[in-house]
């Protein structure tokens, strides 16, 4: 019986174990192995062929190889696709007969998805406290069903962000209001959980944490305070300087008919 990993990670040099185990009640002798892949894409690494000199009734053996199987060819994406591996396997059994098996090695492509935070930040629109970031995912297959809630730290909420399909190499934006801040200064503590599906539709957890700057709200609302209540007194300020201006020219018009009539 010959056996192995179910799957391996597409774009990446995979070291791969293929068990050999004698099931046949007997021990057999010279025992050769050769394997090959039955598609293009898929290209193994190091030796493929194997000389075994004997394995006992029930014994086993195992034989390892690198593998590598790019995530993408020509035609589109390999992730998730099946393939196969050959053996062709040869032996001499008790008899002292040369006895010759072919078995196909069944494996898949599993994408790699692995998200982190590019950046992340607190802003402030309007009434509302929002954490803002942007999340990358820097694997070879697209998280489905994508969500990020904050579980920790200075800022509490309750609200799940969606954010769907996160795909390779594509960050994509997220925020979640924030309905408490427990600091108001300094750099509050954030840990979040990213839940998503992969093209198998398995479940992945990924848990972030960072640190993000607090902004110093009080001083931005003065700030912004100011210059409206210049704006409100604009207008007035110019109503009054008109006033005084009309009355001096008054003022001085009737004294001008004043002097000449004496």
């Amino acid at each position: 019986r010959i056996y192995t990993e179910e799957y391996v990670r597409g774009g990446m040099i995979e070291k791969v174990n293929i068990t050999v185990e004698n099931i046949a009640g007997e021990e057999l002798r010279d025992i050769t192995l050769t394997l090959s892949p039955m598609v293009g894409w898929v290209t193994l690494l190091g030796p493929t062929t194997w000389n075994i000199p004997k394995l006992e009734s029930g014994e086993k053996t195992v034989l390892k190889l690198e593998m590598y199987v790019p995530s993408e060819t020509a035609t589109g994406s390999t992730i998730g696709e099946p393939f196969n591996l050959k053996v062709d396997a040869s032996f001499r059994d008790r008899s002292g007969q040369i006895r010759s098996e072919v078995h196909v090695l069944g494996m898949y492509v599993k994408g790699i998805i692995e998200l982190r935070l590019q950046e992340i930040s607190i802003e402030k629109l309007g009434e509302d406290i929002l954490l803002i970031g942007r999340l990358l995912n820097e694997g070879t297959e697209k998280a489905s069903y994508t969500q990020v809630q904050l579980i920790g730290g200075d800022l509490q909420s309750n609200i799940v962000s969606y954010l769907g399909d996160v795909e390779p190499n594509a960050p994509i934006l997220f925020n979640i209001p924030v309905e408490k801040l427990l600091k108001t200064e300094g750099k509050a503590k954030v840990k979040l959980k990213v839940t998503y599906q992969n093209s198998l539709r398995q479940r992945g957890e990924t848990i972030l944490e960072a640190e993000v700057d607090i902004p110093s709200f009080s001083e931005e609302s003065a700030q912004a305070e100011a210059p409206s209540l210049l704006q409100g007194m604009r207008l007035p300020l110019v109503i009054l300087l008109v006033i005084i201006a009309a009355a001096v020219v008054i003022y001085f018009a009737r004294r001008s008919r004043r002097v000449e009539a004496t």
